[in-house]
Order: C-alpha cells, then sequence, then structure tokens
C-alpha cells in the first residue's frame, strides 16, 4: 500500500535563500538513515524559521507515511491546551479522530498511534520544555527513519530535550536582501536614484526577512502613493519616512518595528487589524468581511491596506494568515489597555479571562471556537 499524497503548505511567493538554506538542513536530517531524529531550527525572531520549516515540509513530507506540520505550538498551547495539540498530532499522522482528555493520558495514546509509523512531526514555534515532554517526549515513541523538526528562539530548551542537532538559520547577506527587496516591487524596475534608499533599507533590516518585507512594503506603499517612479523628488520624502525605522531597528526589537507600521494606521484599521489578530487568523476572508461588516465596518478597504503594508496575507484557498511575531505584538497592545484587569480591555480571548471576567459580569465582546456572543454595558 502506497503512501497517501499529502496536502502542501501554503507558503511566500517572494521566498530568497530558501535554494541554499534547505539543502544543508536536509543534510542534517540525512533522510535516507533509519534512525530516528530529533533536530532543531534556531534563530532570532523575523529570520524565517516557520517559512523554513514550511518549505522543508513541502519538500520531504511525501516520503514519510504520516505527516504533521503543528503550527505556532507556543500560542495553540496556551489558547487550546497540549491534549488538543496531541489531539490533532494523531489526527494528522494517524487519521484517527481519538478524543484526549488530558495531556497525561494523551501520552500512551500518542506512542500507541505513532510508533509503528515512520512519520515527520514538525512543531513549530516551541518555547516550554512541557511542549516537548507531551507532543515529542522520546525518540521511541516513533517508528524507524522519523523525523521530529522543531523550530525555536529557545536554545535552552532544546537542550534540556537532549537536542544536539540544531541549524542556526542565517541571517540574508546584502545579495539576498536586494533580491528579496526586488520581488516586492510589481510596478517595473526601480531607477538608479533610489540605489541609496535601497541599501539603507537593506542595512536597517539587519538581514532579517521580516523587517526587510514590512520596510520595504511601506516605502513601496508611499512611491506608488506619490507616483514617484517619474520624479526623484519623492526619495527626500522616502528617506525621512525611513528614518523612524532607522531609530527602532537600532534597539534590535522587531516588536518595535511592528508598532511603527501598527501606528501608522488610522483609527478604523487598527480596530479591524486587533480583531483579526485576537479571532480571526485562519478564517475565510469572506466570513471574516461579513462579521465585521456586521458590526459596522466597511471591511473591504481595510483589510486590503493590511495587505499591503504586509501586516496580514490571504492564502490561495481564501484565509487570513499573520505572522506570530505580529499577532503578538496586536495581543500585546490589547492586554496593555489593562495589565491587571481583563474585563477592561476591549477584547478577550483566552478561555481563563472570559470565564474570569463573565463570573464579574463586565465582558464586552467574546469569541469562542466558532460561535460569537455580544455582550455591553
Amino acid at each position: 500500500m502506497g503512501i497517501p499524497k499529502r496536502k502542501l503548505l501554503t507558503v511566500d511567493e517572494n521566498l530568497v535563500g530558501v535554494e541554499l538554506r534547505i539543502p544543508q538542513i536536509e543534510f542534517r536530517l540525512q533522510i535516507s538513515d533509519p534512525a530516528i531524529i530529533m533536530m532543531g531550527i534556531c534563530g532570532v525572531s523575523g529570520i524565517g524559521k516557520t517559512t523554513l520549516a514550511q518549505v522543508l515540509y513541502n519538500y520531504i513530507s511525501q516520503q514519510f507515511e504520516g505527516s504533521c506540520f503543528l503550527n505556532d505550538v507556543r500560542g495553540n498551547s496556551a489558547k487550546y491546551g497540549l491534549a488538543y495539540l496531541q489531539e490533532a498530532i494523531i489526527s494528522d499522522i494517524a487519521g484517527d479522530s481519538t478524543k484526549v482528555v488530558n495531556e497525561n493520558q494523551g501520552i500512551p495514546i500518542l506512542i500507541r498511534k505513532l510508533q509503528g509509523k515512520r512519520v515527520l512531526l514538525i512543531l513549530d514555534n516551541v518555547d516550554k520544555l512541557e511542549q516537548l515532554e507531551y507532543l515529542a517526549g522520546e525518540c521511541n515513541w516513533f517508528g524507524l527513519g522519523s523525523r521530529i523538526v522543531i523550530t525555536s528562539l529557545c536554545k535552552d530548551v532544546l537542550a534540556s530535550h537532549g537536542v544536539k542537532n540544531v541549524y542556526d538559520v542565517p541571517k540574508l547577506d546584502n545579495y539576498e536582501a536586494i533580491q528579496l527587496l526586488s520581488s516586492m516591487v510589481t510596478v517595473g524596475p526601480v531607477p538608479g536614484y533610489y540605489y541609496g534608499v535601497w541599501k539603507r533599507v537593506v542595512d536597517c533590516s539587519n538581514g532579517l526577512p521580516l523587517a526587510l518585507k514590512y520596510i520595504g512594503s511601506d516605502l513601496l506603499e508611499k512611491m506608488k502613493a506619490v507616483d514617484c517612479y517619474l520624479s526623484e523628488t519623492s526619495v527626500d520624502e522616502l528617506e525621512i519616512a525611513l528614518e523612524r525605522y532607522e531609530g527602532v531597528c537600532d534597539g534590535g526589537e522587531i516588536q518595535s518595528l511592528h508598532k511603527v507600521i501598527y501606528f501608522s494606521l488610522n483609527e478604523c484599521e487598527k480596530r479591524i487589524f486587533l480583531d483579526i489578530a485576537c479571532f480571526f487568523i485562519g478564517e475565510p476572508l469572506s466570513y471574516v468581511e461579513e462579521i465585521l461588516s456586521a458590526c459596522g465596518f466597511d471591511p473591504k478597504y481595510s483589510i486590503s491596506r493590511l495587505i499591503d503594508r504586509s501586516l496580514l496575507s490571504v492564502t490561495p484557498s481564501g484565509n487570513l494568515m499573520m505572522h506570530d511575531n505580529i499577532k503578538d505584538m496586536a495581543m500585546k497592545i490589547v492586554e496593555q489597555e489593562s495589565p491587571l484587569h481583563p474585563g477592561k480591555r476591549s477584547r478577550l480571548w483566552y478561555p481563563q479571562d472570559v470565564i474570569h471576567v463573565l463570573n464579574e459580569n463586565e465582558v464586552r465582546t467574546i469569541f469562542t471556537d466558532f460561535m460569537c456572543f455580544f455582550f455591553r454595558f
């Protein structure tokens, strides 16, 4: 019986440097070796760990009896619990809808379902040891030839789990950065008098694809808005806009870069951005537009603006996606509205916060799974 054909993951079309990095990861994985291998993919925020893992999954998943790409383990374990993620692994790899009551009960079920299979399991954005202990505790949980790949900011977590095979994702070099910028220009070649601005963008991004993409998107939008392909006079305007990015990038905080972009939005765009980040990631665009329209918004233009600024994307199947770093930033903005009192925040998404606020009878808006309820003061 042949290995079933698996659905590929959606990845960004403008990928640069992947053709050099993926072979290096594959070399570390030694796909033909019958041993069971765990490896980590590490690097700073915005370096492209998740994208590399997605491309890797698309390249090699067909070589395994079962495969699972578990997206954003950190966020989803906090929101749904580890038992939910165990169920997702079992469903994807074994095609089984087994219900897991709690994560302790889930371990023997995982072992029973996976131990006889040669599987590919990718755990994306792991930040705690317990996540690995309950989702990929030991190599002998899996069949011979299995590969477990973990993306993480935290090398210490990987080391604590005994993962010594770690690939450190390198930053983009100058040539790759220029390639990525060039791939974003859809209205024609960039005139030579923009070279100085482009070089400053590359330097400011410090080799981080995510930073390069956001700064480039903002400047390209400004270029189109003032029709600056026809004149050199707008170069000064772009350099002024670039100065604010250089100020925050010097500190090395990509979250600060995100906030610069966020605070450049108008009030309607900010509200829609926060709503999507907190409640609608992964949902169909048409469904989200319908919900936001029912709330009194005109979402089509605002969503297109968020896409233009690289804060949001839409998959070929029509679902909304957002980088984990951006989603984290949005949630922190909401949490900072009232750090100690969830009931005074504009949005709630964690079940424990919802329960706490319901007990105090002071909730305004709650979204849970597939239903939404509106409570007004």
